[in-house]
């Protein structure tokens, strides 16, 4: 897990990202319930940029967040953070990699599609938006 600083700039991310959706507090205790923990960082000059976290869920590896500040979009960096939780997930001995995005995440689902990642399910909520999309990679032969 990150230390406490990388804790704290992970919610300065979610702020800039999602308008803030976690608390240090949220994020070390929702690690806390589940196996294998893993926070990856993406930093420029020692600052992180952006993060990416998971967890073991029903014998797979869910990448729970993903987020990259806005000014350091498309430069690499979302996807370079997703190449180190499957590799994390590889080193595990996961089979499976587990991903929930939404149509909202563009960015992140060309990610996923470039990276071959298969649609598994999708659930409409009642207002026709941000919809749960569930993709998943085989990690054995990826």
């Amino acid at each position: 897990e990150g230390s406490e600083r990388d804790l704290e700039r992970i919610t300065e991310i979610n702020e800039a990202t999602f308008g803030g959706t976690k608390t240090v507090d949220q994020i070390r205790t929702k690690l806390s319930l589940y196996q294998n923990p893993h926070i990856t960082l993406g930093r420029i000059n020692a600052e992180a940029v952006g993060y990416g976290m998971g967890y073991e869920e029903r014998k797979k590896y869910y990448l729970w967040m993903l987020a990259v500040l806005p000014e350091h979009r498309r430069k690499g960096f979302g996807s370079k953070i997703m190449d180190e939780q499957m590799n994390f997930a590889r080193q595990m001995a996961y089979d499976r990699f587990l991903v929930k995005t939404s149509n909202k995440w563009r960015e992140m689902l060309r990610i996923l599609i470039k990276k071959e990642f298969d649609i598994i399910g999708f659930k409409a909520n009642e207002w026709g938006t941000d919809s749960a999309i569930w993709l998943e990679l085989d990690l054995k032969n990826s």
